[in-house]
């Protein structure tokens, strides 16, 4: 055979061998192609259901919040009823609660000034101020609660 045979026989190998790489190479390429397909529709269906899945915990979650919002209004509501009756209760006149023997009654002896209305004013206020402080409380522990509920689990 001549040389020229043989440079021909080489060139159809390399031609032939360069067709069989381009084959494989085009037939990889097309499975890659087709899994990226896969995976974006994968990536798609799982972001999809994810985004429903928050869009229903949103739902309860404000559910839940207006619940206890509603709560949390009714408690605010009894606790301020109840100090308001307390209050009123308190400014009510009752004599028979507040009867302090006057100093210059009980020892005539003695010049003491007389401080019963003081001492009775006195007392009203530190009562009123002790109710005050006690609704407060109750307001702060109301609201903590519902703090607490609303917190993230």
């Amino acid at each position: 055979m001549s040389l020229r045979a043989w440079i021909a026989i080489g060139i159809a190998a390399v031609i032939l061998a360069m067709g069989v790489a381009v084959k494989v190479q085009t037939s990889r390429l097309h499975a890659v192609q087709a899994e990226y397909t896969r995976f974006k529709a994968d990536v798609a269906a799982a972001g999809r259901e994810a985004q429903r899945r928050n869009e229903q915990d949103a739902k309860a979650r404000e559910a839940v919040i207006q619940q206890r919002e509603a709560e949390h209004a009714t408690t605010v509501a009894n606790l301020n009823a109840r100090y308001n009756a307390l209050a009123r209760e308190l400014r009510k006149p009752n004599p028979g609660s507040r009867t302090v023997p006057t100093l210059a009654a009980a020892a005539p002896v003695l010049a003491c000034p007389d401080r019963t209305a003081d001492l009775a004013r006195r007392l009203d206020e530190l009562e009123t101020e002790v109710a005050r402080l006690l609704a407060r409380g109750d307001q702060a522990i109301a609201d903590l609660r519902l703090c607490v509920g609303a917190w993230p689990k």
